[in-house]
């Protein structure tokens, strides 16, 4: 959903698949992000939802996202759609996707972020056939620690350097 440096990943691999692939941003620019398709604000997503197979969620949490996937939303997504939610787990009402999951107004949904964590043990979430979960788990590869190194060390030479660092907090927008 977002053109962010995870979005953006998430997008180069849906384009593997030949993907059509629509993000959601903040601000637009005159360029389209690589492997993007095309390129919305944030106002768009109502209309955008009815079009989706895959709507992948990695926004952050802040007072404008949360509970942002309610009934409304999942109301809008037609039958065929699965939800992903890779960002953060207050973003999505549960118990709003437990009633979409089970009225199957969803095909599928996969969280690996949730509103509690651990999921409590009496949780329906574990009752669907139709959701996959995995323990806030899904980012680490094999190659994480490699990447999360060389990230540090070039800010650490970008520090030294007085150069601004890559992946900073914008604490005015709370990510």
């Amino acid at each position: 959903m977002r053109a962010g440096a995870i979005g953006r990943e998430i997008a180069r691999k849906a384009k593997a698949f030949d993907m059509h692939v629509t993000g959601i941003r903040n601000r637009l620019t005159d360029e389209l992000p690589q492997y993007f398709d095309a390129m919305f604000t944030m106002d768009s997503l109502e209309s955008l939802l009815p079009q989706a197979n895959y709507v992948v969620c990695v926004l952050p949490s802040t007072d404008a996202t949360r509970g942002l996937f309610d009934a409304s939303k999942f109301a809008l997504m037609n039958g065929e759609a699965v939800f992903i939610n890779v960002g953060r787990g207050d973003l999505t009402v549960e118990e709003d996707l437990v009633a979409a999951l089970r009225a199957q107004t969803l095909k599928g949904a996969y969280l690996d972020v949730f509103a509690t964590e651990p999921v409590p043990k009496d949780s329906p979430l574990w009752d669907l056939d139709n959701l996959l979960m995995t323990p806030h788990n899904s980012g680490p590869s094999q190659h994480y620690f490699k990447r999360a190194f060389a990230i540090f060390a070039q800010n650490l030479r970008r520090y030294r350097r007085g150069e601004p660092l890559i992946n900073q907090i914008n604490y005015d927008l709370k990510y």
